[in-house]
């Protein structure tokens, strides 16, 4: 872990540590380099490399893909990585600082929320999906779920680590080394087969997202189906557990069929 005094990469000066609940980057470090003694702020991921060459390589690789990618992007909902710094051992990311907490760390201290709250996040959630399902080629984020992403004080939603977003041209199935990628409970059924994905795969972890949220329950990886909301919470709208059941739907042809659909269906 670099120290308070440290420089990074020659222009970036730590200036203190934050660690703060529901914060997923580590440090905050200003840019020295023509812009005064304060300088401006940015977020560090500091990732300690692997001694084996093999490991090394492959997440200097990942971490350099996933740059690429969120580089062709302009989206306000998704924050930048502006430099990748290789030093000692340990791989600096740095990125757009993001000020709030994760949906992950409101859950953790409120416990289940608000449906109005959670239909308003949802809809802003579906513009940044349907923004990245409208790229060429599209792209698949694959890892929608509360700890990535980010609430700020004034209501909107940041999304945070691309990495394991993919251009549906360029890998159909979301696997690494024959292992699919997401996480348990909100990765789709076709997700955790190793099948093809598309952009439902998205409204389903959008759908685990907001069922997470509104019942304080993580959604099982075993069962085929869910409780249904107003099982775990009988206030709930007749109206939204219709919406997160369709967006949950195991077979991805009776999902909605685009984030912008869902989007509708939520207003």
């Amino acid at each position: 872990m670099a120290d308070e005094s440290d420089v990074v990469g020659g222009r970036y000066q730590l200036q203190r540590q934050a660690h703060r609940p529901g914060r997923r980057l580590g440090s905050l470090v200003a840019d020295n380099i023509g812009l005064g003694p304060l300088g401006k702020q940015w977020a560090v991921k500091e990732i300690r490399l692997s001694d084996d060459p093999a490991a090394r390589e492959m997440v200097a690789e990942s971490l350099v893909s996933e740059a690429n990618l969120i580089k062709q992007l302009d989206h306000a909902a998704i924050p930048r990585i502006v430099d990748l710094v290789d030093e000692g051992g340990i791989l600096y990311v740095v990125m757009d600082y993001v000020e709030g907490r994760t949906l992950e760390s409101l859950l953790a201290e409120e416990g289940p929320q608000d449906e109005d709250d959670v239909a308003d996040w949802a809809v802003q959630l579906c513009d940044v999906l349907d923004y990245l399902h409208q790229r060429t080629p599209p792209i698949v984020y694959c890892d929608m779920k509360p700890s990535n992403v980010m609430l700020r004080p004034d209501g909107t939603m940041r999304l945070i680590d691309f990495g394991i977003a993919r251009e549906e041209h360029a890998a159909h199935k979301a696997e690494r080394d024959g292992r699919p990628l997401g996480t348990r409970g909100y990765a789709s059924p076709e997700q955790c087969r190793g099948a093809d994905i598309d952009r439902c795969t998205d409204v389903y972890g959008l759908g685990a997202t907001m069922y997470a949220l509104l019942t304080g329950d993580r959604p099982s990886a075993e069962a085929e189906r869910n409780a249904a909301l107003r099982q775990l919470r009988p206030e709930l709208s007749l109206g939204m557990e219709s919406l997160v059941s369709k967006a949950m739907e195991p077979n991805p042809a009776e999902r909605f069929q685009s984030a912008a659909e869902m989007a509708y269906a939520l207003e």
